[in-house]
């Protein structure tokens, strides 16, 4: 999984966090030279990143933040949703969390909504990554791609969306459930 743009508000002490980890330009440093997505690819991705800043200013925070959402995408259970819940800055708000990130050669867009009840809606809009893509074509890709969509106010609960990651067998797992209680598994994709 390749972490391409972050966003959140009211999680821990965030408000209006934005980190994208892409970048347009080509850079001439060395440390540069393997930030290319995938082979072939126009969309560059910073893969070395050094968080510095003084004390007591969210280096750790923005490390639990990362944690916390890449087990919120792997668990996909209440214990998790409610982990977040309780980390909610200003209770009486909602929290909201984006995360772009790729798999292989398909893009990735979570949106989930949370407050102090748990989770309150989710979406998700995934794409193939084709080689002519930059990073604009492909968020514009994301963003007119069909969402599978989760909201517990308004009773759509069309899926439940997890990823199940299994490094040993090298595949991706989608698991889907839908409200009669009937899941399925879908073998998604293959790691390198």
């Amino acid at each position: 999984m390749i972490l391409l743009n972050l966003t959140c508000n009211n999680i821990f002490l965030f408000q209006n966090l934005s980190l994208d980890f892409t970048y347009n330009r080509k850079l001439n440093y060395e440390i540069a030279q393997n930030d290319l997505l995938f082979p072939d690819s126009k969309i560059k991705v910073r893969k070395s990143i050094i968080i510095m800043g003084a004390n007591a200013t969210g280096k750790t925070t923005l490390g639990r933040l990362l944690c916390l959402i890449y087990n919120y995408l792997i668990c996909r259970d209440e214990a998790t949703a409610e982990i977040i819940s309780h980390s909610i800055n200003q209770p009486d708000k909602e929290s909201i969390f984006s995360i772009e990130f790729a798999i292989e050669k398909v893009a990735y867009r979570l949106l989930a909504t949370f407050d102090k009840d748990g989770l309150l809606k989710e979406e998700l809009r995934t794409c193939l990554i084709q080689p002519s893509y930059n990073i604009t074509t492909l968020r514009e890709k994301l963003s007119n791609a069909v969402p599978m969509q989760y909201d517990r106010i308004q009773g759509r609960n069309t899926q439940w969306i997890s990823f199940l990651f299994t490094p040993t067998e090298k595949k991706c797992i989608h698991h889907y459930s839908f409200p009669e209680s009937h899941s399925f598994l879908v073998c998604a994709l293959q790691f390198p």
